[in-house]
C-alpha cells in the first residue's frame, strides 16, 4: 500500500491555530485539508500508525481489511468503492454468533461502536440499511440504484461508519487486540459485550 505525507501547518485564521494537509506526490489536495489540528489529535494519529504497521506486517486478515479500505478510497465508481468498503467491514466484523451473516455483522458493528444498548441498536440498524444496498449491488439489483445523489450519500454514510469503526479499534488497545484475534476469541468478546450492555441497561432502568 502506498503512502501520502501528512503535514501540519500553522494557520493565519485565529479560529484555527493549526491545520493538516495531505499531499499527493507533493501536490496539495484541497479537499483533504483538516482544520483545527490540535496537539492531541496529532498525538492520536501518531499512536495509530504503529498499529497499522503491525497489522500490515503480522495480521493477514486485518491487513485485507486495510487493503479493501484503501482500494475503496481510490476507486472512482461509487458501487465498486461501496463493495470495497463493505468487504473491509465484513473482514473486520466476522464472527460466529448465532444469526445469518447480516445479523452477525450488524450485531458486531453495534457492539463495537455502541457504548449503551440504545447506541447498539442505532448502529446495528444503520449497518443493516447499508448492508441491504451491498446486497442489491451483488445480487442483480444494481440497475435499480439510479439516483446518483442518493448513491453518493449512501457511500458517504458507509465510509463514515467504517472510519468510525477503524478509529474505535485503533485507539483502544483492548479492542485492537480482540479484533485481530481468532474467530472464537472475537465471538466470545462480542457475546460478553452484549451481556454487559444489557446488564447496564436493566440496572439503569431499575434505578429510575
Amino acid at each position: 500500500m502506498g503512502a501520502s505525507p501528512l503535514f501540519r501547518f500553522k494557520g493565519t485564521d485565529p479560529e484555527y491555530k493549526y491545520y493538516t494537509q495531505f499531499m499527493d506526490r507533493f501536490n496539495i489536495v484541497e479537499s483533504e485539508k483538516q482544520m483545527n489540528a490540535s496537539d492531541s489529535k496529532m498525538d492520536t494519529i501518531c499512536s495509530i500508525y504503529p498499529k497499522i504497521i503491525d497489522i500490515r506486517k503480522n495480521h493477514e486478515r486485518m491487513n485485507s481489511a486495510v487493503t479493501f479500505t484503501y482500494r475503496g478510497c481510490l476507486e472512482n465508481a461509487w458501487n465498486v468503492a461501496y463493495i470495497c468498503f463493505m468487504a473491509a467491514f465484513e473482514t473486520i466484523l466476522f464472527n460466529k454468533m448465532k444469526s445469518n451473516m447480516q445479523g452477525r455483522l450488524s450485531m458486531a458493528c453495534g457492539l463495537i461502536l455502541g457504548d449503551t444498548l440504545e447506541e447498539y441498536h442505532k448502529y446495528r440498524k444503520q449497518f443493516v440499511k447499508l448492508y441491504d444496498i451491498r446486497s442489491d449491488i451483488l445480487h442483480g439489483k444494481a440497475y435499480t440504484l439510479v439516483d446518483s445523489e442518493n448513491n453518493l450519500d449512501n457511500l458517504g454514510n458507509l465510509s463514515k461508519l467504517l472510519r468510525h469503526t477503524w478509529i474505535k479499534i485503533l485507539i483502544s488497545d483492548d479492542l485492537f487486540n480482540v479484533t485481530k484475534s481468532d474467530d472464537d476469541t472475537r465471538t466470545i468478546w462480542l457475546q460478553n459485550r452484549q451481556e454487559s450492555l444489557k446488564t447496564k441497561f436493566f440496572e439503569k432502568q431499575r434505578s429510575t
